[in-house]
């Protein structure tokens, strides 16, 4: 339901943008001479703002107790470049400190209890190309993390809560008792800004993650009928405020 309710607010932003900035051109007409005055301009600044994560993938029961993983808040908080190519187009760049928080379910002996799953990225967005119309923007491109944090919260023998940081992986770990994530996590985003001002600005996001978030290097040493990768990705939806400083 939550993934449902996140669509249709997708959806609502870029409605309510179409539909505000279709009012504007109606009232307002600009001389083009202030349309080009914005080309080669370059915007830097800050953004951040609440996230909501989870996984996909045919093998998350393979590492966890459930087949499904459930969305979380997280935040994501960062800085930004964007050069005005044209009256249409211009070029992005963020690097973000990304926190992604995902429930699922562990099981311990007799056991089984929901949880929380924590990974933290340094990701970089290296070329989000916009399309304007007006004070809309839409926006795709690739991103890259860099893991900086993993863990999950289980629970002791005394039914306790502690944050198990195992799962980032050290070179201790053959892998024999629990698998550990991958260093690196690549995908795509894609969504819709919208710009109050030449500073102020927000903006609605998917991340959809195209490598397998777990390592399994040792799957043959472990004498383990699984060979090949683990098919669990990254996804996630994205909130954004961003305040801009324009030269």
């Amino acid at each position: 339901m939550k993934k449902i309710a996140l669509i249709l607010l997708f959806v609502k932003m870029y409605s309510l943008c179409t539909a505000q900035q279709k009012h504007a051109d109606v009232v307002s007409h600009e001389p083009e001479e202030l349309h080009k005055a914005i080309v080669g301009s370059i915007a830097w600044g800050i953004l951040g703002g609440p996230n909501y994560s989870s996984l996909k993938g045919s093998e998350i029961a393979y590492v966890f107790a459930d087949d499904q993983a459930y969305y979380k808040p997280g935040f994501q908080i960062g800085f930004f470049t964007r050069a005005r190519l044209s009256a249409k187009f211009s070029l992005e760049q963020e690097l973000l400190y990304h926190q992604r928080r995902i429930g699922i379910q562990l099981s311990e002996g007799l056991q089984r209890y929901n949880t929380t799953f924590n990974m933290a990225y340094i990701e970089l967005k290296p070329a989000n190309i916009g399309f304007h119309r007006g004070k809309m923007r839409l926006f795709a491109g690739p991103y890259i993390g860099a893991l900086v944090q993993g863990s999950i919260r289980r629970k002791n023998e005394q039914d306790e809560f502690y944050r198990d940081r195992r799962i980032f992986g050290d070179g201790s770990n053959d892998e024999t008792t629990n698998r550990y994530l991958q260093k690196f996590d690549f995908g795509a985003n894609l969504g819709v800004a919208y710009q109050f001002s030449n500073q102020l600005g927000v903006s609605a996001r998917y991340l959809h993650g195209l490598t397998d978030i777990f390592q399994y290097a040792n799957s043959y040493t472990q004498a383990d009928s699984k060979t090949d990768k683990i098919s669990i990705y990254n996804r996630g939806w994205a909130l954004t405020v961003s305040y801009a400083f324009v030269r």
